[in-house]
């Protein structure tokens, strides 16, 4: 604590902001396919974005947007916090922010629907699931205050739910 990784976190975000943009105009979703040309993944991005996603425990949120309020000049870093009820479901409005800060919580419960709703499909015809599933992100930043558990289930799950992000 104190030693300045969220300062240096948003400091290299500010910096890198144009490599960002030419990641998202690239569109290389990266998707591993198999032998037969079918991808390998459960659910395949769709969307490239710009976007860094933070992931931290519900308790870091704050200090996040704290921080970026204090440290970063208004209007240069969109931010999105993912969390709650009515949290965005459009991609491509999700792909437009610069930053997109969501709890382990909430990628768990998007995880647990995505499961529940894996023979389910859009009617676009794509697997049920968040829309941060469908986006490759720029950069994906894991803050380490994980939650105090000793529930190995829920360690497991949080390794596969991450797993499953792209960036």
């Amino acid at each position: 604590m104190g030693l300045g990784k969220t300062i240096s976190c948003l400091a290299h975000m500010c910096a890198t902001l144009e490599e960002g943009e030419k990641f998202a105009q690239s569109d290389d979703l990266g998707i591993r396919r198999g032998r037969d040309g079918n991808p390998i993944d459960i659910v395949v991005p769709l969307k490239c974005t710009k976007a860094t996603l933070i992931v931290a425990p519900l308790s870091t949120v704050s200090n996040w947007e704290e921080q970026l309020a204090t440290h970063v000049k208004q209007g240069v870093l969109s931010t999105y916090i993912y969390h709650g009820t009515n949290r965005e479901g459009s991609i491509d409005r999700l792909a437009e922010y610069d930053c997109i800060i969501t709890t382990y919580s909430t990628l768990s419960q998007d995880f647990m629907r995505l499961k529940k709703n894996i023979d389910d499909v859009d009617n676009m015809g794509r697997l049920a699931a968040s829309p941060l599933h469908h986006l490759r992100f720029f950069r994906i930043i894991l803050v380490t205050a994980l939650p105090h558990t000793s529930n190995i289930r829920t360690k497991h799950t949080s390794s596969r739910i991450l797993v499953q992000i792209k960036a």
